[in-house]
């Protein structure tokens, strides 16, 4: 609920001496809690960005998983051992490289082969430098996915921190608001009693 009317501009461009103590009292409620609406529409929109990232990044975990099962365990294999990864045009290379693009991680220094092969290898045209090759080994993939993994935890512990803001400011706009309909109330039965005093 936004409250029209009554504004920063509305305080900045009165003259407050000439205004009564009740219209001062009730363009000051309303500024606060015009303010209080904004920084909650701010913080709902930074939550909703990192939600959206934390989203990127566990597609990009969940591709990069899906390539380490590829891998020999000892790790001396690289994964175009397995014949898998060759299947439907190397599809798996380019989940992994569009998944790893999308989440914003442009050089995962998986593989040195930056021009070898020829064709894409993720859906959006250019190779990803240091993506997802055939001659990448499950050491490179455990690397990054644990570096993906403290990208995720790290934005997990801010979004626990955004959430205890969020509810903090949805408490100061209610409150703001409480405050302003009780004044518009009490100012209501104000009126009301002097005008039933009149008759």
């Amino acid at each position: 609920m936004a409250i029209d009317g009554l504004g920063s501009a509305a305080i900045q461009g009165a003259n407050l001496q000439n205004m009564d103590i009740e219209t001062l009292l009730l363009s000051v409620q309303s500024e606060r809690a015009r303010l209080m609406d904004e920084q909650l529409i701010n913080q709902v929109n930074e939550v909703k960005a990192r939600n959206n990232q934390i989203a990127k990044l566990n597609n990009a975990l969940s591709a990069l998983n899906s390539a380490a099962a590829m891998c020999s365990s000892d790790g001396k294999k690289s994964i175009d051992s397995d014949s898998n990864f060759k299947k439907d045009n190397y599809a798996l290379e380019r989940e992994v490289n569009t998944a790893l693009i999308d989440a914003g991680i442009t050089d995962p220094k998986l593989s040195k082969n930056d021009d070898g092969g020829g064709g894409l290898t993720n859906s959006g045209g250019a190779r990803l430098k240091g993506g997802l090759r055939g001659d990448v080994k499950k050491p490179a993939l455990d690397a990054l996915i644990t570096t993906v993994k403290g990208q995720i935890d790290q934005l997990n512990n801010s979004n626990q921190m955004d959430m205890l803001r969020l509810q903090s400011l949805t408490n100061k706009r209610n409150e703001a608001f409480d405050v302003m309909t009780n004044f518009i109330k009490k100012a209501q039965d104000s009126r009301s009693a002097i005008i039933g005093n009149m008759r």
